[in-house]
């Protein structure tokens, strides 16, 4: 092991109420930190985030790490000189006895720490020493509480040791009822918007970029819908459509949305859609995915939100057309809100059917709509206009341009609000490559580090491949694609010498030829062609 390597406990997430988690802890582990991802790895390869991180917080995953220690600084605080193995032992004996209060209020998060041995006082006990349980046999804090109500049931404590007893829990949870009552009072106090939009906001555009006007517009309009009662969902069924050439992240920026605001998702690909007794797919299909993703929750789905995806697709002069608009004329039900039954297999029903209602979940809308834009910058003569923050926004389309490019007139009114994504230029390109939490290059450089090499992208490099990926004319992306392809020929040398290269460096020829890039060795750098 070396100096990069830290020492961390990994803590397990209880939900307590909105607001408000408990964070137990699990088990000890080794690994390393990246600083700019703010991610701790173990050295089995597993990921986690920091236990007060708000991303952690809302994500379905409830393991966290919380702290991180150096081998010095363990043994410093231990008195002792432990090699790594012995320091997680020890470390994690320490911290078996701690738990975790974590309250967030928006983007503002507390911690509390709390010991559960000083809930009782082992000297106070009426066991002897021997007879007394010890931390390190206990596996979680539930254990620990349980264990303390055995005892009390048992008739282990005299009344002086049960009033000591008392005064302990009493003054450690009284902090939890205060942070319980303190959050109920905003709650019910509070006048802040159903979601914290800036909030997440942010975390969308570290990802998704330069869509950072459209994706604010979708949250402002979701809010809406978040705060409404169902019976008020009920009666406003408008969904939002988002249009934008293909690439620009339509999809990718509903998959966000739902993701941070942890609702459940259904992506429906339009293009499969078939009238019933035709060739496709069924409404009812998707709706079962959706109810089995949920774990069967029937409320859970019913809230869901709904994406049709390259609803565009559907477009068609043909009213008779089965794949088109018929397609459009049978989902109008949908968006009204009716009843599906649904079931796991069709042809034996009783089996597993159930009924899903569609009336409050939200309703979303994507599609490219290229001559739809393409025949309002002809009659308008632009492309579009400024908004107050100079940023360019395309003109509203109306629903006649929706119905000159096949699309029903009566789906359409079901979408009124249109929400345009911006075309992506080179610039965009360069920052989705260097600047997105989700970049293709970052996900092969953390391949090439878990084979103990850098990997490297000169200017050049990113000059190229953000050209190449632009004129592709496949957005975003394509991006995954435009890297892999170039960097495999690398990949392979480093995996085939394992050991052997500390760095890989992609010039701007690797764009056009993979094989050539720089090897960083040991002592030296050679030039492979």
């Amino acid at each position: 092991m070396n100096d990069n390597y830290y020492i961390s406990m990994i803590m397990e997430r209880t939900y307590i109420k909105e607001g408000l988690f408990l964070f137990n802890p699990l088990y000890c582990t080794i690994g390393t930190y990246d600083e700019k991802a703010k991610i701790f790895t173990s050295t089995g390869g597993s990921d986690y985030c920091e236990m007060t991180d708000t991303c952690q917080l809302s994500s379905e995953i409830p393991k966290a790490f919380h702290t991180l220690k150096t081998l010095d600084e363990i043994n410093d605080m231990l008195t002792a000189d432990y090699e790594y193995d012995e320091a997680v032992d020890a470390y994690e004996q320490y911290m078996s006895s701690l738990f975790y209060l974590v309250t967030r209020d928006g983007n503002l998060v507390s911690c509390q720490e709390f010991n559960i041995s000083n809930l009782r006082n082992p000297k106070d006990s009426k066991l002897e020493d021997d007879d007394f349980y010890d931390m390190d046999d206990v596996s979680t804090q539930k254990e620990e509480f349980d264990l303390i109500i055995e005892e009390i049931k048992s008739g282990m404590y005299d009344v002086k040791q049960l009033q000591d007893l008392k005064k302990g829990i009493i003054s450690d949870f009284k902090k939890y009822q205060y942070a319980l009552e303190l959050i109920d009072k905003n709650m019910t106090e509070s006048n802040t918007s159903a979601i914290d939009i800036n909030s997440i906001h942010q975390k969308i555009t570290k990802t998704l970029i330069a869509q950072d006007l459209p994706s604010r517009r979708v949250l402002l309009e979701l809010n809406k819908k978040l705060s409404y009662t169902d019976e008020e969902l009920e009666l406003d069924r408008h969904g939002i459509l988002l249009t934008g050439s293909l690439g620009v992240g339509k999809t990718k920026l509903v998959s966000l949305i739902a993701k941070n605001l942890d609702i459940p998702l259904l992506i429906i690909d339009s293009t499969q859609l078939s009238m019933p007794g035709y060739k496709g797919r069924d409404i009812e299909d998707y709706l079962w995915n959706l109810y089995a993703s949920c774990g069967r929750d029937k409320n859970k789905a019913e809230h869901a939100i709904v994406y049709f995806d390259e609803i565009d697709k559907k477009g068609s002069d043909s009213k008779s057309d089965v794949s088109g608009q018929g397609v459009l004329n049978t989902l109008l039900k949908f968006a009204d809100g009716t009843d599906y039954i649904i079931s796991e297999n069709p042809q034996f029903p009783g089996l597993t059917q159930t009924t899903i209602n569609t009336s409050k979940m939200i309703l979303m809308a994507g599609g490219a709509f290229v001559d739809l834009y393409q025949n309002i910058s002809k009659r308008n003569n632009k492309v579009g206009f400024k908004t107050e923050n100079n940023q360019e926004e395309e003109p509203e389309p109306t629903l006649e341009d929706f119905i000159n490019v096949g699309m029903s007139a009566e789906f359409m009114r079901r979408f009124p609000l249109t929400i345009h994504l911006k075309d992506l230029s080179l610039s965009d390109f360069k920052d989705i490559v260097t600047k997105s939490d989700e970049s293709s290059l970052l996900r092969e450089q953390r391949a090439f580090e878990r084979v103990s090499t850098k990997l490297t992208a000169t200017d050049e490099y990113i000059e190229r491949i953000a050209e190449a990926a632009y004129n592709s004319k496949i957005g975003a992306s394509g991006l995954s694609g435009v890297i892999s392809r170039t960097t495999w020929r690398a990949y392979d040398t480093v995996v085939s010498n394992p050991g052997k290269y500390k760095e890989v460096i992609l010039l701007g020829e690797t764009v056009d030829n993979p094989s050539i890039y720089k090897l960083v060795e040991k002592e030296k750098t050679l030039i492979k062609k």
